[in-house]
């Protein structure tokens, strides 16, 4: 971003790269001897050797288990208010959600208890705010935006109510992120009594928003057995020895190869081999419950 200050312009920005990964299955060719394949379609077999401990992903595990903890953790809060100036008595807000984390498009429900035993009229407001954090450095710039704001029943003095408020979020709403070096997108619910002449008792609540397609655990992959990754290698064979012929169709420029042709060439990466043993793993995330 540019911020001018008279004559001064300067413009601010950062970058942070999250992946990056180099695999050469060929080694580059030299300009002598032109290239090292030739053209057509070939298969190339690879093994490595998974870790049989981590750090790292044990701590990712700890991690993710707490912010799953985290986001299914209700909330509530009460905020009580004696009126002094041109009126007397007190009032009472308590407000509570069922969680902490919503997905996009889903609704957020919230339950607020009112006591108004003061001699004003108030009325029920909330709103949800997201503010956006860009870093750069040592500078930031910050950003509000309301998504939702709305106003609800008056309450008359003397009188108690109960809401229960429902709050639709849109399919399209930037997710939460917190754990970036240089943006952030961060939510808060408020909900407060609009006051006339005197300050409002409001109860605050951060709020998480998840990605819509987020059925699962994270660490369980995404539903429908989508996998973002290459498909699964032919079967391994001894070295030395002699490399198994490819598969019908593979060596023919002729046949397009699809999505079943590969079922009986190559394993499922899911199967659980004899012998092997997983370790337990936690129950698939539902959001209705």
């Amino acid at each position: 971003w540019t911020e001018k200050s008279g004559d001064d312009e300067r413009t601010y920005r950062d970058r942070e790269r999250y992946f990056k990964l180099k695999q050469y299955f060929i080694q580059e060719s030299s300009k002598k001897d032109g290239s090292v394949i030739r053209p057509g379609r070939h298969i190339f077999l690879f093994r490595f050797q998974l870790p049989r401990q981590s750090y790292v992903i044990l701590k990712l595990f700890k991690y993710v288990c707490l912010f799953v903890c985290f986001i299914q953790q209700p909330q509530s809060g009460t905020q009580d208010k004696r009126m002094k100036l041109f009126s007397s008595g007190k009032m009472s807000l308590t407000v509570s959600t069922d969680k902490t984390g919503y997905m996009q498009g889903e609704t957020i429900r919230v339950f607020v208890d009112i006591d108004n035993s003061s001699s004003r009229d108030v009325k029920l407001k909330y709103s949800l705010k997201q503010q956006q954090t860009f870093i750069a450095g040592i500078r930031n710039k910050r950003g509000l935006k309301y998504i939702i704001e709305e106003t609800r029943d008056r309450i008359p003095s003397g009188e108690k109510s109960k809401f229960i408020v429902n709050m639709k979020l849109p399919h399209d709403l930037t997710v939460t992120i917190e754990n970036c070096r240089i943006l952030k997108v961060q939510y808060e619910l408020k909900v407060y009594l609009d006051v006339s002449f005197a300050s409002d008792p409001e109860v605050r609540f951060p709020m998480v928003i998840l990605p819509a397609e987020q059925q699962c655990c994270p660490w369980q992959g995404p539903p429908g057995g989508f996998q973002p990754y290459p498909p699964p290698q032919p079967k391994l064979v001894p070295i030395p020895g002699e490399l198994p012929p490819p598969p019908a169709g593979l060596n023919d420029p002729t046949v397009l190869p699809h999505l079943g042709a590969a079922a009986g060439v190559y394993p499922n990466p899911h199967a659980i081999q004899p012998g092997f043993h997983p370790f337990p793993s936690a129950p698939v995330y539902d959001p209705k419950h």
